[in-house]
């Protein structure tokens, strides 16, 4: 299991198209550029590695070390544009104040730091680092039997922990179970969380849908 890791554009050169295509590549490098960017004030107190890891539609990661104390390895993830919206603000409020209320569960991922950007437009989590997540070790056919058990035990543990606390968690598939190289499972992502309606209520009318693809080396069971 020590080898599980992460894994893993066409330029059209045609007249006209080639130098629209020129123009958006451009535009959108620089707006990569911008999202990329990592603040000085966050700098200070976390050192960034490498490229980013991964990219979502809330936010970016990096493989980083803390300057201050014990130098931990950390997972930074940016959530860019964090207040754009009134519900761009619920989500990264819901992540950072679950997370935080939920601390100290061997199987949920750990929250260190919360640091808003100087502009005030970002917001930048701190996490324990995990080197990779489930759905990159299926697509590598890593898995033996005795993985997924232990996946799927360490799984009902975290869940049985939210579920007592009245949280569900609304967002859980293979890239949100964060792994290490001995098999220590982390739930992860936070942000479609909510709490269970102590006297009725209801949740939001909008649904996520999960597509579970069967065949060898997907199902856990």
């Amino acid at each position: 299991m020590a080898d599980w890791a992460r894994r893993g554009r066409a330029i059209n050169t045609d007249g006209a198209h080639s130098r629209a295509s020129t123009a958006s590549t451009t535009a959108s490098r620089a707006d990569r550029k911008r999202l990329e960017h990592v603040d000085r004030r966050v700098l200070r107190r976390v050192d960034v590695c490498s490229g980013p890891l991964g990219r979502g539609a809330y936010g970016i990661v990096w493989k980083g070390v803390e300057r201050r104390g014990k130098r931990r390895v950390v997972a930074l993830k940016k959530c860019f544009d964090a207040f754009a919206s009134s519900s761009d603000a619920r989500r990264t409020y819901r992540e950072a104040s679950y997370l935080l209320r939920l601390r100290g569960h061997v199987n949920i991922v750990a929250l260190r730091h919360v640091i808003e950007s100087k502009s005030g437009n970002d917001v930048y989590l701190v996490f324990e680092y995990m080197e990779t997540d489930l759905e990159a070790v299926v697509r590598a056919n890593l898995l033996e039997d005795v993985h997924k058990r232990y996946v799927a035990y360490q799984l009902l543990k975290a869940l049985i922990y939210l579920h007592s606390a009245g949280v569900i968690h609304r967002d859980v598939k293979p890239s949100n179970l964060l792994l290490n190289s001995n098999g220590h499972m982390k739930l992860g992502d936070f942000g479609s969380d909510r709490g269970v309606p102590s006297c009725g209520g209801a949740f939001t009318s909008s649904i996520r849908l999960v597509f579970v693809r069967r065949g060898p080396g997907w199902s856990l069971f």
